[in-house]
């Protein structure tokens, strides 16, 4: 009889704990998620690559969250979509420092190509490695530099003469502008029912 007496004078105190701990509401971080819910765009390196048409590296896209879900990459040097996908939980795996070490609390990603932000999901839409506008024929070929290496694509924005970027207009939803020639162009990315308009 002592010898039960004493296990369950041990084991009280654990389940006290154990209970105590069951009851302790989850630690919310001190910080935001580093993608706000309610801000029409944010800015990242989009890497998809492994999933699709060639070399498709994007060093400078505006992000667009479409609702639902879905994520639109445009790119500002090729003034092009990247890509769009139907996002899993978070719209990125294997993500950079400002995407990726938010949620994960003073755990730094490492840098370089490895550790860029690649969508997560799947891939509805993408476009090669060539510019988004032009005049004449369709050309389907990256007319800037050659890359320092083949790891990289070619680096920096097609020539002004031909196109520019310009910015965002917040007044009307998040609508890009830019110039192709002469030619002033705005653009809106929204989700339809029955996919992207």
């Amino acid at each position: 009889m002592p010898g039960r007496l004493t296990i369950l004078t041990l084991l009280y105190p654990l389940a006290t704990i154990f209970a105590q701990a069951a009851k302790k509401p989850a630690e919310v971080p001190p910080w935001n998620q580093w993608i706000e819910s309610d801000f029409p765009f944010f800015s990242a390196a989009v890497d998809a690559r492994e999933k699709g048409v060639g070399n498709n590296l994007t060093p400078r896209a505006l992000v667009f969250p479409l609702g639902d879900n879905h994520f639109l990459a445009y790119d500002l040097d090729l003034l092009r979509v990247a890509v769009a996908w139907k996002a899993e939980d978070v719209p990125f795996v294997n993500a950079s420092m400002s995407v990726n070490s938010y949620p994960y609390q003073l755990k730094k990603v490492g840098g370089g190509q490895k550790a860029l932000p690649k969508p997560n999901g799947e891939i509805l839409f993408q476009n090669g490695i060539y510019p988004g506008v032009g005049s004449g024929s369709p050309d389907f070929t990256d007319s800037r530099p050659p890359p320092p290496t083949e790891t990289e694509v070619g680096r920096g924005g097609i020539h002004p003469k031909l196109a520019r970027f310009l910015g965002i207009n917040l007044q009307s939803g998040a609508e890009i502008e830019y110039e192709a020639g002469s030619t002033r162009i705005r653009e809106r990315f929204l989700l339809e029912k029955d996919g992207l308009a």
